[in-house]
């Protein structure tokens, strides 16, 4: 693939009358903290919306859901395997002041306390849950998110790949360059940087390289940025917009790449663009089908990467992903909410309708965010690897969610 690029480029250059090679990047200027946006938690302002999100929902509502739960849907043999979830959740919301809002909007505030005490309830129940399931209905007021959320799905795909540059392994993933977060300079180089230093989006005031520049043109190259080498350029598009992964490396070893940062650019999905040009028709339009067309149609990948011009850079992490709440993630427990309106690390009841299968009905954890990730819509995580992908690309239906939170 990479030869047939080079072949056209070559061709293309001929034809247009030989011209000197481009001068190479230079490497960005340090920026001062104070012009590097760290966006904050986007639960503490308060949500002006036009109608409701959250209504109470009647007893009779929260009693059916309850009776109909089946954790064997979710891979539970026991409600007591929450636990460790659980336990996740209560040190992000402890790590916040509890009197300060974690969320607003409907007439109703919540504060961080009461998405603790939640927990902590959940969790002196949790051993009795099994025999006695109506201790969720006694204990907890239920906030439905009216009047229904959208369901998609996502997962943590498995990636071949090698620690250094060889046949096979030429497309490379970067870690987040120093002059993005200049205060974590010190800790960047050696992927030893505390976790809540990325509670908090790192995206750059003004936008950074763009993808077509850092893929295309080598923006990046010679800087020693590079975690990883992939098998193929749409693999680390699959990477980004999964936002977290696992690299199986040649030697045997394994760790997660873990969301770092943002270069700054919007742009629309890859997938979205090669439907909406005409490229792609949309049941086409899988991560094989982009893989595909991308060898086929060299002379279109800029413009391809012109449109999806936002990067996310990485970071290592241990040997599975963890969300946005430092959350190590848990399939069909753990999703990502829009946390304007689910507090990060809140108590989620769900019912979301298969398309094999009947209505699946969970309890869960709001662990992670996403971008898409807005008001009604809420993305559940599968797992990881080939089959994870499979039931989550099944997902994309109309259901119900629930908000539990401590009765006072």
């Amino acid at each position: 693939m990479l030869k047939t690029f080079v072949l056209c480029l070559a061709v293309l250059l001929a034809a247009c009358g030989a011209k000197p090679s481009p001068e190479p990047f230079p490497a960005p200027a340090s920026t001062a903290s104070s012009e590097i946006r760290r966006l904050p938690h986007p639960a503490v302002e308060a949500l002006d919306t036009p109608s409701p999100l959250f209504r109470q929902a009647p007893a009779e509502q929260a009693r059916a859901q309850i009776a109909r739960m089946d954790k064997a849907s979710m891979g539970l043999r026991s409600w007591m395997e929450l636990a460790p979830a659980l336990e996740r959740s209560l040190a992000y919301a402890r790590s916040w002041n509890p009197d300060e809002r974690a969320a607003e909007h409907s007439g109703i505030r919540i504060t961080w306390g009461e998405v603790v005490a939640s927990l902590e309830k959940l969790k002196a129940i949790l051993p009795r849950l099994d025999a006695q399931p109506e201790l969720l209905e006694e204990g907890f007021q239920w906030l439905s998110v009216a009047p229904e959320v959208k369901f998609t799905g996502y997962y943590s795909p498995v990636m071949q790949a090698s620690r250094t540059r060889k046949p096979g392994y030429e497309y490379p993933i970067y870690r987040l360059p120093e002059e993005l977060a200049p205060d974590l300079a010190w800790c960047l180089p050696t992927h030893s940087c505390p976790e809540d230093a990325f509670l908090q989006v790192i995206k750059p005031e003004d936008p950074y390289y763009s993808r077509a520049d850092i893929d295309l043109d080598g923006a990046l190259k010679s800087r020693n940025l590079e975690m990883a080498w992939l098998e193929h350029p749409v693999e680390t598009y699959d990477l980004m917009l999964e936002g977290s992964g696992i690299l199986a490396f040649d030697d045997g070893t394994q760790q997660a790449a873990l969301f770092a940062g943002l270069n700054g650019h919007s742009g629309q999905s890859m997938a979205g663009y090669l439907i909406r040009s005409g490229e792609l028709p949309r049941n086409k339009a899988s991560m094989k089908g982009i893989r595909q067309w991308w060898d086929n149609h060299p002379q279109k990948r800029r413009a391809f990467l012109n449109a999806s011009s936002g990067y996310v850079f990485f970071r290592f992490g241990a040997e599975h992903p963890k969300g946005t709440a430092g959350c190590e993630l848990t399939p069909w427990v753990s999703m990502a909410v829009d946390p304007r309106v689910l507090p990060l690390g809140g108590i989620v009841s769900y019912a979301l309708p298969g398309q094999r299968q009947g209505i699946r009905r969970g309890l869960g954890f709001a662990h992670d965010t996403g971008g898409a990730i807005r008001l009604r819509r809420i993305d559940i995580y599968t797992g990881e690897g080939e089959d994870a992908h499979r039931q989550a690309m099944t997902i994309y239906n109309q259901g119900q969610v629930w908000l539990l939170l401590a009765k006072q």
